[in-house]
């Protein structure tokens, strides 16, 4: 992540260089600008975490099953019907 001053996005912005996050800053404010796919690389890791983070809370609450519980709760429910599983 590199930090330039709006004077850098003006004289560049004909051709900026995205490979990175750019932190601009302007009378004390500040934004940040990226690429599109960085973006959208972030928000799949974002978004990744979060399942990641309620799949860990399921498991502390022994909200989990096991594989077999779930191939076992799988045959009983389909076990009469058309659908076979070994």
């Amino acid at each position: 992540m590199r930090i330039e001053p709006i004077s850098f996005v003006k004289k560049n912005a004909a051709n900026p260089d995205l490979k990175e996050r750019i932190v601009v800053s302007s009378n004390g404010k500040v934004c940040v600008i990226e690429s599109s796919e960085n973006r959208q690389r972030r928000q799949e890791a974002i978004a990744l975490l979060k399942l990641l983070s309620f799949g860990a809370k399921d498991e502390s609450e022994g909200k989990t099953l096991s594989g077999d519980q779930v191939l076992n709760n799988i045959r009983a429910k389909y076990l009469n019907s058309a659908c076979y599983l070994p």
